[in-house]
């Protein structure tokens, strides 16, 4: 033992050594928490960014106005209202499709409308049963037919 200059205090030699092994075991599971954290959050935004992308493209091809702020709106609520009501993930989509097919339908008429509402619905169960668990398979290491997304 060595007894400390200044304080006169008496410490083992491999304290620090200790202290900064134990900081960087526990810096390195903080990590892995953090990573398992957020794939699944980048995973939910670049899908909801895909569905948003989509349905703007859709919504430009029909002809309703606006078709970059309904895709906005469609990605910010598909991706905040699934988080927020992870039981019932189609709820947001379902919510950001109701204006651009109102608009559609008060723009261009019923038949256009029908076309916007089937064009959001088809880009949501292809990208939530297709696409999704594909990126969950991967992610997670499990064959896509078992994996269910949050």
């Amino acid at each position: 033992m060595e007894k400390g200059a200044a304080t006169g205090e008496t410490r083992r030699p491999h304290t620090h050594v200790l202290l900064v092994l134990a900081a960087f075991v526990i810096m390195m599971a903080g990590m892995k928490a953090a990573a398992e954290l957020v794939v699944p959050f980048l995973m939910k935004t670049a899908i909801s960014l895909a569905t948003g992308a989509l349905v703007a493209i859709w919504l430009a091809l029909i002809g309703v106005d606006f078709p970059v702020l309904w895709g906005l709106l469609t990605f910010l609520l598909t991706f905040l209202l699934t988080f927020l009501l992870n039981y019932v993930p189609s709820f947001g989509s379902f919510l950001a499709g109701v204006p651009p097919v109102l608009l559609a339908m008060l723009q261009l008429g019923p038949v256009d409308a029908l076309l916007a509402a089937a064009g959001i619905s088809a880009i949501n169960i292809a990208l939530d049963n297709f696409v999704a668990p594909r990126f969950w398979a991967r992610a997670s290491g499990c064959r896509p037919w078992w994996c269910s997304s949050p």
